[in-house]
């Protein structure tokens, strides 16, 4: 019930504050590819939240939470891979083709998750892939293509604190940095169910960082804003 009453809501507010945001500071991309980021998010979590209080069986169960929601989770990091490039104007091919990727790794899961979860068996049903569909539906794959989407991003915004002319520019990555990296290491905890208390709330408190990181210089010192983001992209 947490997916649908605390960590969606919160993904709905954090998707629409970011949009407002930017359609208010257009040149701080950051507003932008977090916007998408969360609002990808929210749809995955919805559906595992509707899974969850409406007690949702077999075969309904995984179409929903596995074959057709983890999919927008990856959607979500898609757009996220595309940051760092956009931050030095290098939205080129080669940020293309990982944010394609990562959007194929999901596809590809989405649709192993069907025949693996839903349909029982991709042997029986006569998929030739049987042994990747089951690698590819299996929860450490998830974890850890989550873990690697992730936390490179918010090693790349610990990288740009160290270059930031302004202390405030500073502070505001170093804070996204701490929530992408918290997110990368809490959500596979989340997946595998392990350690209790980080599967259910740090994700949510990763996500909330990343937003107080964003808003910082908006919140603090206006002229800044856009500094450590350059180039403006359409609503």
């Amino acid at each position: 019930m947490a997916h649908l009453f605390v960590l969606f809501p919160i993904l709905i507010i954090l998707a629409v504050l970011s949009h407002n945001y930017y359609r208010r500071h257009p040149a701080t991309l950051g507003f932008y590819y977090f916007r998408n980021l969360f609002g990808l998010w929210s749809v995955c979590t919805f559906f595992n939240g509707i899974i969850a209080v409406a007690a949702i069986q077999p075969p309904l169960k995984p179409l929903l939470g596995l074959a057709i929601g983890v999919p927008f989770y990856y959607f979500a990091m898609a757009s996220l891979i595309l940051l760092p490039f956009a931050m030095y104007k290098k939205v080129g091919i080669l940020s293309k083709l990982l944010s394609a990727l990562v959007v194929l790794v999901g596809i590809s899961m989405g649709i192993s998750n069907y025949f693996v979860k839903v349909v029982g068996d991709a042997a029986a049903a006569g998929i030739g892939l049987a042994p990747v569909m089951e690698l590819f539906a299996g929860l450490d794959y998830r974890a850890w293509t989550t873990a690697i989407f992730i936390v490179p991003v918010g090693l790349f915004f610990l990288y740009e604190a160290t270059r930031a002319r302004t202390g405030l520019a500073r502070a505001s990555m170093i804070i996204i940095a701490i929530g992408l990296i918290g997110a990368g290491i809490a959500e596979p905890q989340h997946i595998l169910a392990k350690h209790t208390v980080i599967a259910d709330f740090g994700t949510t408190a990763a996500f909330a960082i990343m937003l107080v990181g964003l808003l910082l210089p908006v919140m603090f010192k206006p002229r800044e804003v856009g500094a450590p983001y350059q180039t403006p992209r359409p609503v």
